[in-house]
């Protein structure tokens, strides 16, 4: 299929097919739920609901098990928590603005790719090339690798807290790929880390393994559970990579974890009462502080304190 764009070009873009005339139908309804009536960094963007609307969710949409209007405002949640929280760590929305037109260039390549996809697997390597390209495209406008985690670990709490609408099957769709959304920009951020530390090859390599077997786990998963068990399998071989790493043991790390937990329960607490995305980010931004408050605290004097308290505080959002 051959679409019009603006400036008199044409895009060659997917065929229709169920998960596309959802997309569709979903960014319809975005765009009616604008309350300005003008696209910006609040909004969320054709790429964005493109790399939400899964197949499963599609189905969802087709069995009425959720509506398009509340996936949209799912997605608009999510849009509008990242915008926020950019706002409340002094980030730059411009740069929020740039990441979001990179991400429509990768949203565009997606089209042409699966244009010209002979077989599903062909559909399903464009599909991952594209997550990829959606979640670097924040580092691409200047954003740190912990600062994006961070935001779209933001967007995810905006999906799973605020996004109660429709049944328990559509809801897990959804869940789904905030969750791997979210896991990219995270172990990203976690290698980035260690990297910057020094660690030795192996490690380096023992990480990038544990965060293929999270991605894949996570696509697999059929249940809540089930996206939990991968995500602590994945945290099991970065804290023992980490204990390592600051010279003590599993034990010693384990009671560091432990003096997280206020800053859990309050990030829980919040939660459960934030109504809106901006109260979803405030409390993303709190507990961000806290706990690298608390980790660094805890750590005083070992030169890699910093490692942890990038990496238990990402680990940390569940």
């Amino acid at each position: 299929m051959t679409v019009n764009v603006a400036g008199g070009g044409t895009v060659r873009a997917m065929p229709m097919t169920a998960e596309s005339k959802a997309e569709a139908e979903v960014y319809v309804a975005v765009r009616e739920q604008d309350d300005n009536a003008r696209e910006d960094a609040e909004d969320a963007t054709p790429a964005q609901v493109s790399a939400y609307v899964t197949a499963d969710l599609a189905a969802q949409l087709q069995a009425g098990g959720i509506t398009t209007a509340q996936v949209a405002a799912a997605l608009q949640q999510a849009a509008r928590a990242e915008a926020a929280f950019v706002n409340r760590t002094g980030a730059s929305l411009e740069a929020l603005a740039q990441a979001r037109q990179r991400q429509q260039a990768a949203w565009l390549n997606l089209q042409q790719a699966l244009h010209a996809a002979g077989s599903a697997q062909a559909e399903a390597e464009a599909m991952t090339a594209f997550e990829q390209a959606f979640v670097e495209a924040y580092a691409e406008a200047g954003i740190s690798a912990e600062a994006r985690a961070k935001l779209l670990q933001t967007a995810r709490l905006a999906v799973t807290h605020l996004a109660a609408s429709g049944n328990a099957t559509a809801r897990l769709a959804l869940r789904k790929q905030a969750e791997i959304l979210s896991a990219l920009a995270t172990s990203a951020a976690i290698e980035a880390a260690f990297e910057a530390e020094g660690a030795t090859q192996a490690r380096m390599d023992s990480l990038r393994q544990a965060r293929v077997q999270w991605l894949a786990s996570l696509r697999t998963a059929a249940s809540t559970s089930a996206i939990e068990q991968a995500r602590a399998q994945y945290s099991s071989v970065v804290e023992a990579a980490l204990a390592a790493s600051l010279g003590i043991s599993t034990e010693a790390l384990a009671n560091v974890k432990a003096s997280l937990q206020t800053a859990v329960n309050a990030l829980q607490m919040a939660l459960s009462i934030a109504g809106s995305a901006t109260a979803v980010a405030e409390a993303s931004v709190s507990f961000y502080s806290s706990a690298e408050s608390t980790i660094n605290s805890s750590l005083q004097g070992n030169a890699r304190a910093g490692l942890a308290a990038t990496v238990l505080a990402l680990l940390s959002v569940s």
